[in-house]
């Protein structure tokens, strides 16, 4: 199990990579950084995308649903942090992925 330093480390390579393929921007990344809303372009399907390379890079699968959005059980979904992103992703590495 990756440790949170290496979670966050992964989710701004992984935030990075997403702006350079799509020729964005990427300014520096903080723990307070939303990439979706904050970063040029990078949406919810970005977010996604991101998502599965961040699986990539940790060599790891992650549950269902994207490392960058929170969805709430009525459905309201909210763009996370990278701070907040790194326990979306320590959550989603304990929760097994639906069949």
């Amino acid at each position: 199990m990756p440790t949170k330093t290496e979670i966050r480390a992964a989710i701004v390579k992984v935030v990075k990579h997403t702006q350079d393929l799509s020729g964005r921007a990427c300014p520096p990344i903080t723990d307070a950084t939303k990439p979706i809303g904050d970063l040029e372009g990078f949406d919810s399907l970005s977010g996604v995308e991101a998502t599965s390379l961040l699986e990539q890079e940790l060599g790891l699968t992650l549950a269902d649903g994207s490392a960058f959005v929170d969805e709430s059980p009525s459905g309201k979904k909210r763009a996370l942090t990278v701070d907040q992103a790194v326990a979306q992703v320590e959550q989603m590495l304990a929760t097994p992925r639906a069949a």
